[in-house]
Order: C-alpha cells, then structure tokens, then sequence
C-alpha cells in the first residue's frame, strides 16, 4: 500500500521504506504462490480470460529509478524521459514514476471503459504532487 493521506512531507519517506521492505522480499515470491494457479489456468486455456475477469488487482504502480546525469544517444543529448505503462486484462488505471537526471516523471494510463473519470484523476494527481513539492520545499 502507498500511502496517500496524512503529512506530504513524511509521505517519500514512508514510500522508501515500503520499497526497501518490498525489495528485500526474496525475487519471485509471490511467484511460488500464484504461479501454479496462473499455469494451471493457462494448460486449461482459460488464463487470458481469467484475466480479463479478475477483480483482485484495479491499479499498477510502478517506480523506476533512472540515471541521475543526462544520457546522449547518437550525440544528441536526451533531456527528458517518459515511462508508459501497459494495462493488461482488466486493470483500470496504471502509474509509473521515472527518475531521470534530477526530474521526476509521472505517467498515467487508463482503460478509458473503466476509468470514465480519468480528468479527475490527472487533476487529483497533479494537485498532489504540487503539495508534495510544496511540503518538501518548506522541510528543513
């Protein structure tokens, strides 16, 4: 869970500790329990529409840590960075945060069918990581 009340200031560093704790499970686990459903869905053919039903997972978050200087490519210099996320099955609405040369990049994906508010969330988002930066601006 990412935590999104209380405190801006305090939030990237509750963040960073979930993903410390998260990084530290070993790779794979969570593969040991569901791996033999999602194979047994797929040798019975049914796994894309199991997917496409499964009412478990509606959100994909995603961070990726970039380089922290500017890359070229071809000798041109690469400015800016930007992460897209797929939404497999049936997954309403997917976030990926990309670090890239002292920027931060938000990108937002959504099924527009599953997500008719998805202006909203843009706005509410936007509106939060204005806070955030306003919050981490002010901290000593």
């Amino acid at each position: 869970m990412i935590p999104t009340t209380g405190d801006p200031a305090g939030r990237p560093a509750a963040v960073a500790r979930i993903t410390r704790r998260m990084r530290s499970a070993a790779p794979g686990s969570s593969v040991a329990l569901i791996g033999p459903v999602l194979h047994a869905l797929a040798k019975a053919g049914v796994l894309g529409w199991s997917m496409n039903r499964q009412r478990l997972v509606t959100t994909f978050v995603s961070n990726l840590r970039g380089p922290g200087q500017q890359l070229s490519f071809l000798g041109a210099q690469v400015v800016d960075l930007i992460a897209v996320s797929g939404i497999p099955g049936n997954v309403t609405v997917a976030f990926v945060a990309l670090s890239y040369a002292g920027r931060l990049t938000v990108t937002v994906v959504a099924d527009p069918g599953r997500c008719p508010d998805f202006g909203d969330v843009a706005t509410a988002l936007q509106q939060e990581l204005q806070a955030l930066t306003a919050a981490i601006a002010v901290t000593p």
